[in-house]
């Protein structure tokens, strides 16, 4: 049988004392295999998925993202020169005006 890529959930302490020799033994069973995977190398990494994965990765970093409507607000009022920060926050990000925005042409 194949090993699973995760070891097997074990409960925290063996089967009690009252337990059926049935469950002492699969228990037996599943802590070898849970011990099999741990000792096993990681897997190595495929360039096509690694390729893959940058795509999608480069992809999402190209989706323009709507300002928060707090920080949309204080854009609309003018800036943080103009408008007071009252809300207790205690930071804000502050964007790269020179990407679009959404909506922009």
């Amino acid at each position: 049988t194949p090993i699973p890529l995760e070891p097997p959930k074990l409960p925290s302490s063996p089967p009690s004392a009252s337990a059926t020799e049935y469950e002492k033994a699969h228990y037996q069973q599943m802590k070898q295999v849970a011990d099999k995977i741990k000792n096993m190398p990681p897997p190595k990494p495929k360039p096509e998925l690694l390729r893959k994965r940058q795509t999608i990765l480069d992809m999402v970093s190209e989706i323009p993202l709507p300002p928060a409507p707090l920080d949309d607000l204080i854009d609309q009022l003018g800036g943080i020169e103009n408008v007071s920060e009252m809300t207790g926050r205690s930071g804000r990000i502050i964007r790269n005006t020179r990407q679009k925005k959404l909506g922009d042409s």
